[in-house]
């Protein structure tokens, strides 16, 4: 079984530094133009399948990605971006100023550190990991899913497949509209490609832009 976790691509904010979590943004004209990108790529290896969070973001990536695939695009709140509560849409600057200890607190332990109102990482992975088993379960093992979905998400995702500390998560690169392959045998998943990049005629490239931090 193959599943393409894809990032949803850029998205038309106001350019300035804020905490995003599970605002509503839509993709940027940019952000257009990096899911059509896929299409070449999908229309030569047509899913099976095509998931996405709920949010704007990713269904629009979702769309311009797989537009030309005759497969239905289901979505599924399960797999949105980690809730920062009440930091959503503050700026990174204004939080290391009025609540320094809490910025810190969350540097130290990104695993467990919860906004107020909002999630933990690992309450994000509680929530992603039995949603994604369920995708999993049953389902062939010579199909193909595709998974439209946040950073946040693929990096939680990442660090329960590969035993990772989720204190390292942003050791794993995860930039707009890079797609992640991974690959399920009878032992186990296998990291296929990381970070990779759509490029012409539906081939991939494992080159990575310039890291774009959730």
């Amino acid at each position: 079984m193959n599943i393409y976790l894809l990032r949803h691509g850029d998205c038309a904010t106001d350019g300035i530094k804020r905490y995003v979590g599970q605002i509503d943004y839509p993709l940027s004209d940019r952000g257009t133009q990096q899911a059509r990108a896929w299409q070449g790529f999908f229309t030569a290896h047509v899913p099976d399948r095509i998931v996405c969070s709920d949010l704007t973001r990713t269904v629009q990536t979702a769309e311009n990605a797989c537009a030309h695939v005759p497969v239905r695009i289901e979505s599924d709140p399960a797999f949105r971006e980690i809730s920062l509560g009440e930091w959503e849409g503050v700026r990174r600057q204004e939080i290391r100023k009025r609540f320094l200890d809490a910025y810190e607190e969350r540097g130290n332990d990104l695993a467990g550190f919860r906004p107020p109102g909002g999630e933990s990482f690992l309450d994000v992975q509680t929530r992603v990991v039995p949603a994604f088993n369920d995708l999993c379960a049953g389902a062939d093992p010579a199909h193909t899913v595709v998974l439209v979905t946040h950073a946040g998400v693929i990096r939680v995702l990442l660090c329960h497949i590969l035993g990772m500390d989720l204190q390292r998560m942003f050791t794993l690169g995860v930039d707009y509209a890079r797609m992640t392959h991974i690959e399920r045998h009878n032992k186990g998943w296998v990291l296929r490609g990381m970070n990779l990049g759509a490029g012409p005629c539906g081939v991939i490239q494992g080159e990575a832009n310039k890291a774009n931090p959730m």
